[in-house]
């Protein structure tokens, strides 16, 4: 036998014999093997109503959208996590009512909050469906570092303040709730807004958030801009933990309620109808 004979003898058994191993092997071939593609979509309700609310990404326009009903989830890695820094929006549908603790925290480069549930900010009054903004939501992103120490108007998302001012601040009509540590200086932890000096709130206000004011060491009014109103009906129900600590200069707080109206429980007036005042609320005030 000729030695290119045998050459081609060997090649032809090599040939049959992975053919045969790759008739078994299915994973070994090529047009088999998959490589995991990114998510830009899924779901991010509350625990227990997860396929309540959606989240969807759009990477050529660099947007974040939250569609649904209720409230959403906080902080998680199975979402957006792997790209949070790219996101620049985040658009909130007509429907979500709640943001978890620390869900967009350190978007490096968010930018804007936006949609019908994040409502719009007029001179007077605030709107959205959003009644709750959880613990440092949006800390650490450009959002919410564009407030300094001497900004003059606060930051909303939906019916919720989420980032104080300094000086006096009267509270947009429609508020519900001050967030956790909104007047907290988002850039540097060690410090607060400490420039505040008087605050106004608005009746419909439900919820002061905690550490909501600690430290701030200037403010010494805490009332509602409704002089001589011959009837007022507070609906705070819920002053959280250390929410006004160290406030050393605070000298006046006015949650009382008087009057009458038709609309109203009369047993509510003369006084306030909180249900919950936290720990170290008014601590060394």
């Amino acid at each position: 036998m000729s030695k290119g004979k045998g050459i081609r003898k060997r090649i032809c058994a090599f040939t049959v014999v992975l053919a045969l191993v790759l008739s078994v092997t299915p994973w070994l071939r090529p047009e088999t093997v998959a490589f995991a593609e990114t998510a830009y979509s899924g779901y991010c309700g509350a625990q227990g109503n997860e396929t309540n609310v959606s989240w969807s990404y759009d990477p050529s326009t660099k947007k974040l959208t939250i569609d649904g009903t209720g409230a959403m989830v906080g902080r998680t890695d199975d979402a957006w996590a792997s790209f949070k820094d790219e996101i620049e929006t985040v658009a909130f549908g007509d429907g979500i009512t709640s943001i978890g603790d620390q869900a967009f925290m350190g978007c490096a480069s968010l930018q804007t909050i936006t949609g019908d549930g994040a409502g719009t900010v007029t001179k007077y009054e605030v709107s959205g469906s959003i009644e709750h903004v959880g613990w440092r939501a949006f800390w650490d992103t450009p959002w919410i570092l564009q407030q300094t120490a001497s900004s003059t108007d606060c930051l909303y998302v939906g019916k919720v303040l989420v980032r104080g001012a300094t000086g006096t601040v009267t509270v947009k009509k429609k508020t519900v709730e001050i967030a956790d540590e909104a007047f907290r200086d988002g850039t540097d932890y060690s410090k607060y807004t400490r420039w505040i000096k008087r605050i106004y709130l608005d009746q419909k206000l439900r919820r002061i958030g905690k550490w909501a004011f600690r430290n701030c060491k200037e403010l010494s009014i805490v009332g509602y801009d409704d002089a001589g109103a011959i009837t007022r009906y507070i609906y705070l129900e819920t002053i959280d933990e250390s929410a006004f600590a160290y406030c050393k200069a605070l000298e006046t707080v006015d949650f009382l309620s008087y009057g009458s109206d038709s609309n109203h429980n009369a047993a509510h007036y003369g006084a306030p109808l909180l249900k919950t005042i936290g720990a170290e609320a008014f601590k060394n005030c």
